[in-house]
């Protein structure tokens, strides 16, 4: 049956990115397992996993403005290699958080405020990274 080797393969990729301690890939592992489990029908145990990838994207999205906000006072141009990290997130967070959203309202469709909540804290996530990555670089300190 192709939707169970699809979850198999999807839990080897858990399992691989947990292993190999890959955050981005552990992120992106639990998003499309969730993808299989709705595929079956089985919105709560694709809920487990897309709040952890939400919880992981959410804490890298974090931890990238805080080093945005460290480096832009350092350097603007060292901001530039965070870029593909930035659009991994973008895109993964969006994936992300879309199917919260479907998978709340499909595990309970009287939940529209929970999918409302879940759309709306996937914009807030990605307007945060966009606003930082597109903000003037702080005025340097001058040294003492």
């Amino acid at each position: 049956d192709a939707a169970a080797a699809a979850v198999a393969i999807a839990t080897r990729g858990v399992e691989l990115a947990t292993t190999l301690e890959i955050d981005e890939a552990l992120g992106v592992c639990h998003t499309q397992m969730a993808d299989c489990l709705i595929a079956e029908n089985k919105t709560k145990e694709a809920l487990e996993h897309l709040a952890l990838s939400r919880d992981i994207w959410r804490r890298i999205g974090n931890e990238l403005h805080v080093e945005f906000v460290t480096q832009t006072r350092r350097s603007a141009a060292n901001m530039r290699e965070n870029q593909d990290l930035l659009g991994l997130l973008d895109q993964s967070a969006k994936d992300t958080y879309l199917k919260l959203a479907y998978a709340t309202l499909a595990d309970s469709p009287d939940a529209i405020s929970d999918a409302l909540f879940a759309v709306e804290e996937g914009r807030g996530v990605i307007t945060e990274q966009m606003l930082s990555s597109c903000a003037p670089p702080a005025e340097e300190e001058p040294e003492t």
